[in-house]
């Protein structure tokens, strides 16, 4: 006895590609799978897939890391700059405006032998902005 339902089941999980198309032979063969107990050499299998699956993934995603690293150094090298992550050049622009703030917050103090310090300078320096190039830092594992 098959349920609409486990057919319709059985359909989904053959179904990975969304094509709306399945083999014959795949559906009778999971049908027919479906319906015999499960067996300890079922679930081993399953288990050594999900790790190989597993390991795979980590794999890939270690791989695109890297070439995403390279893809950076070379076009670093093409356009002469250095590329940085959104969130390090906000907190890079943070701190320099921070530091602008507590420059222009200093007053000017007479110095020991009573001649003035020189007076700060009429406009603030530049803040840093994400578009100003950077100090370049050489990428891990990549020729200087």
């Amino acid at each position: 006895d098959l349920r609409p339902d486990q057919a319709l089941m059985v359909y989904q999980k053959l179904n990975l590609t969304n094509t709306e198309r399945v083999k014959v032979h795949d559906f009778i063969e999971a049908i027919m799978r479906m319906k015999r107990p499960v067996q300890g050499l079922d679930v081993a299998v399953a288990k050594s897939l999900m790790r190989r699956l597993i390991l795979e993934v980590e794999d890939l995603a270690t791989n695109s890391v890297r070439c995403q690293d390279c893809f950076r150094g070379i076009a670093e090298k093409l356009r002469e700059v250095e590329v940085v992550d959104a969130a390090e050049a906000d907190a890079q622009v943070a701190t320099t405006e921070s530091r602008i703030s507590r420059i222009s917050a200093m007053s000017v103090v007479p110095s020991a032998k009573g001649t003035p310090s020189p007076p700060p300078p009429s406009q603030p320096p530049t803040p840093l902005t994400p578009t100003t190039p950077l100090p370049r830092t050489p990428l891990p594992g990549a020729a200087p």
